[in-house]
């Protein structure tokens, strides 16, 4: 019974086995100092299952979350929620990401725009997935800690009624009903029913507080491998770079005819906006963006 209610998960047992391979290594490393300074391919192979097999049990959790989550009416209106903060921070990210590169209004680059938001919408979606998950962990701490206090309180309580009843009994010679009652078959049944029941929700709610604990490690390593934060927000991602000016230039720029302007030179890559234009120079492999030449119309 044990053993089905927890490998029927399938994240349990990446889980396991993540579990395994460190308490191996730490107890081979108890041994063994030498082997927390080694660097062979053994003992990096080692150092990367663990942390490998946590991430594949948190990625089925996950799925299995989002699942859950959307197979109900109030979750979609959940997931609207969050996928409208989701558009519109990529969409804000797209503009700020576009104007640094080019000191021009994004508004005027529309195309370069909805590209941006669209290669950012699962950075994004991952972004805000893990900061979910940070507030689970805060309130999984916060409820777990509550449980085991009323835990404490419910036995300390718990004693002391049953020492008042077994004081009672001794006292109204209780012990006669009680024999009473249990010479009932059908309330011993009954019993047996319940106390079964009681039993199987406990352990349901161990394998709840098990899962969710190791739900939290899987998170830790997804947050390690992929810290998303300092990817988009402390990375090159918001500051000069000449790939994101190659795709604006290709999404938002067009060759020049010669015959608009006189101060513009043919299959000179531009934009307008009004009566001013932006061009791209070249310059030792860096894109340059000029900006606010005024149109010389011709005569």
């Amino acid at each position: 019974m044990i053993k089905k209610l927890y490998l029927e998960e399938k994240s349990f047992l990446f889980y396991l086995l993540g579990l395994s391979i460190f308490l191996l290594y730490f107890i081979y490393a108890l041994f063994d100092k030498s082997i927390l300074i080694e660097k062979n391919t053994y003992i990096i192979v080692i150092n990367l299952l663990t942390p490998i097999f946590f991430f594949i049990g948190f990625i089925l959790d996950s799925i299995k979350f989002i699942k859950r989550v959307w197979s109900n009416f109030y979750g979609k209106i959940f997931h609207f929620i969050v996928a409208s903060v989701v558009y519109a921070l990529s969409y804000s990210l797209s503009e700020k990401i576009i104007f640094i590169n080019t000191q021009i209004d994004p508004n005027f680059l529309q195309s370069s725009i909805h590209l941006f938001s669209a290669l950012l919408n699962l950075p994004v979606w991952i972004l805000t997935f893990q900061i979910i998950l940070i507030f689970y962990t805060i309130a999984y701490f916060l409820i777990f800690f509550a449980i085991f206090l009323l835990w404490y309180v419910f036995l300390f309580f718990n004693s002391i009624y049953l020492e008042i009843t077994k004081t009672i009994r001794d006292l109204i010679h209780f012990y006669l009903l009680i024999n009473l009652f249990y010479k009932n078959k059908q309330i011993r049944v009954n019993l047996k029913i319940i106390k079964k029941k009681t039993i199987i929700k406990k352990r349901l709610l161990v394998k709840k507080c098990i899962h969710s604990f190791f739900f939290i490690l899987g998170g830790c390593v997804f947050l390690t491998f992929l810290p998303m934060d300092s990817i988009m927000l402390n990375s090159k991602l918001l500051k000069e770079n000449n790939i994101i000016k190659e795709i604006i230039v290709f999404t938002s720029f067009y060759k020049s005819n010669n015959s608009t302007c006189n101060n513009l030179d043919k299959n000179r890559f531009v934009r307008f906006y009004g009566n001013k234009f932006s061009k791209v120079k070249r310059i030792d492999g860096k894109i340059i963006f000029v900006n606010n030449i005024e149109c010389q119309n011709k005569i």
